[in-house]
């Protein structure tokens, strides 16, 4: 009887301590969970990084289009309520009709986009607005609006967009087609383009915007 308890006494002693090396983990078991743990942290780090890196992106391009976008507008609106010769009898003497839309450029200076537009108060008033490049980038001028001829000059401007490299302009005559400007009869153009090139990360970008005068 002494014999079985001391055979069971062993036996519980072997389980014991097979029952204790399943609890515990080695060394090496514990290093490479601890390496797996860290390449996953650094997984996580990059990817939270790259879709930090792809929204700042995004706001980026979407503030940059948005610049586009209100320049061409503001350029079509502008165009659209230019004067075209017929209505202009409260913005100019009897007999001498103001154009409504005209290019001006010097030897050696950037062209001039020169529009006389309907004020934005809608009040029978008139006011220049003028469109040129100035340290690089775009400038849009506007004059106080008036009713009679000569209109104050635009001379308050702002920058309308940055890193403009030319401004360009051509208008459509029927049965001529495009010309640039200075050629005979473009003061009788139907339509206008306006193009404007930009440098922007190292490419150049032009934009175009095409408006029916008359």
């Amino acid at each position: 009887m002494n014999g079985r308890g001391a055979m069971n006494g062993h036996g519980a002693a072997r389980t014991r301590a097979a029952g204790g090396g399943q609890a515990g983990f080695t060394l090496i078991e514990v290093l490479v969970a601890i390496t797996l743990m860290a390449l996953v942290s650094l997984l996580a780090w990059r990817g939270i990084s790259r879709v930090a890196d792809t929204r700042a992106w995004l706001e980026r391009d979407a503030a940059d289009n948005a610049v586009v976008v209100r320049t061409l507008g503001q350029l079509e609106r502008d165009l659209s309520l230019s004067e075209d010769g017929r209505n202009g009898d409260d913005a100019a003497l009897p007999g001498q009709p103001l154009a409504g839309v005209a290019v001006a450029q010097e030897p050696g200076k950037p062209l001039q986009l020169e529009i006389v537009r309907a004020a934005p108060a809608d009040d029978g008033a008139w006011q220049a607005v003028i469109w040129r490049i100035r340290d690089g980038g775009l400038w849009r001028y506007v004059g106080a609006a008036g009713a009679r001829y000569p209109l104050p000059p635009a001379r308050a401007g702002a920058e309308v967009m940055a890193n403009v490299a030319t401004l360009a302009v051509r208008f459509w005559i029927p049965g001529q087609g495009w010309v640039p400007p200075g050629t005979p009869g473009a003061g009788k153009a139907s339509g206008i383009e306006v193009a404007v090139e930009r440098n922007r990360d190292g490419q150049r970008e032009r934009y175009t915007r095409v408006v029916v005068l008359r």
